[in-house]
């Protein structure tokens, strides 16, 4: 096996990383829509010994970006085979045209 030499490993060594690191920056910072938003970005350095060796070591890394989220709460109705049902104004689908019962619904009310 041959090898072309070592550095001490650091942050500044972790090429990949750093350019996972600069590719998602930008969506985060996008993804802040008010002041009230935050986003944030985990790295995880993992360092476990190798198997059957006291001196070789394993180093994983990730990159785990956490968006803003968006909360948002509707009311559903439940079947009695547990499938979910919610009214289409609250689902955000406005341009879908209404049940005819609905319909019949809206105009009486008048």
């Amino acid at each position: 096996m041959a090898m072309f030499g070592t550095e001490t490993l650091n942050l500044k060594n972790f090429e990949e990383l750093n350019k996972q690191v600069e590719d998602v920056i930008p969506s985060l910072i996008k993804s802040l829509t008010d002041s009230d938003k935050k986003a944030s970005l985990t790295i995880t350095l993992n360092f476990n010994l190798y198997k059957d060796s006291e001196s070789t070591i394993e180093v994983t890394t990730s990159v785990k970006p956490s968006f803003p989220s968006r909360k948002r709460k509707i009311i559903a109705s439940r079947d009695l085979e547990g499938n979910l049902s919610a009214d289409v104004y609250d689902l955000g689908m406005k341009n879908v045209p209404a049940a005819p019962v609905q319909m019949q619904l809206v105009e009486g009310s008048n």
